[in-house]
């Protein structure tokens, strides 16, 4: 093959950038939709309205999740309640209850076990040599 000695001008750059502007678009064409619904795919583009309300529609019934002091749980509950009731041998412990899938379901209790977890007084703060040590031990010096 013999050696190129052609050159791009200005010209021809041009419609090389036009030609490969092309390809892309053709290769990636986007099909932006306007709404998000069941018969939705996905070769299809949500625009930022449609995911917009799509979000807020789905959201609209859900309400904010708050708690709710009761003396026992009532025959159903709802889905953004969690609600508390009084261990009645300890004062301001709760079990806390949610209610899903036509069921309630106890999710824990209000106590917290800190147990186990270090105290502030076990605690000291690092010297810069302590963070040295690190360092050289983590870079290999």
């Amino acid at each position: 093959m013999p050696p190129i000695t052609n050159f791009l001008d200005r010209d021809a750059t041009h419609f090389l950038i036009t030609l490969i502007n092309n390809l892309i678009e053709e290769k990636t064409q986007l099909n932006i939709v306007t709404t998000i619904d069941e018969n939705s795919t996905n070769q299809q583009i949500p625009g930022a309205a449609a995911v917009f309300h799509a979000i807020v529609a789905a959201l609209a019934d859900v309400g904010a999740l708050h708690y709710e002091v009761v003396s026992t749980l009532p025959a159903t509950g709802r889905s953004n309640i969690i609600y508390l009731v009084q261990v009645t041998d300890v004062q301001g412990t709760y079990t806390m209850h949610i209610y899903s899938g036509g069921q309630w379901r106890n999710i824990g209790t209000t106590d917290i076990d800190l147990t186990g977890y270090w105290s502030k007084i076990e605690l000291a703060a690092m010297t810069n040599a302590d963070v040295l040590e690190i360092w050289d031990e983590i870079a290999g010096a």
